[in-house]
């Protein structure tokens, strides 16, 4: 959880949009977080190459289920369907 709140803090994630685009540039981001991360803990052991074919593989399996949600909402709205709306408004979701 601290990795993804740094993330977040820092604004240096990862968003699926980028995973989903150009994957040579996903991946140069991709290696600037890892750099970044083995900078505030050496210890940890990255193979780059093992997980940029993970998350190419990952991104495949992922496309499908992503979509422009505003011209997905405007077109069921058109076509008569009805939509559940749920927010989180608690602190720290």
């Amino acid at each position: 959880t601290g990795s993804a709140y740094f993330s977040k803090a820092t604004r240096n994630g990862i968003r699926v949009g980028e995973l989903l685009g150009d994957f040579n540039l996903f991946s140069e981001k991709f290696k600037s977080i890892v750099a970044t991360h083995l900078r505030l803990f050496p210890s940890i052991k990255v193979d780059v190459d093992a997980e940029l074919a993970r998350y190419k593989d990952y991104a495949e399996k992922v496309r499908p289920y992503v979509k422009d949600t505003i011209c997905f909402l405007h077109t069921a709205l058109r076509n008569g369907k009805t939509i559940l709306v749920e927010g989180a408004n608690a602190a720290m979701l």
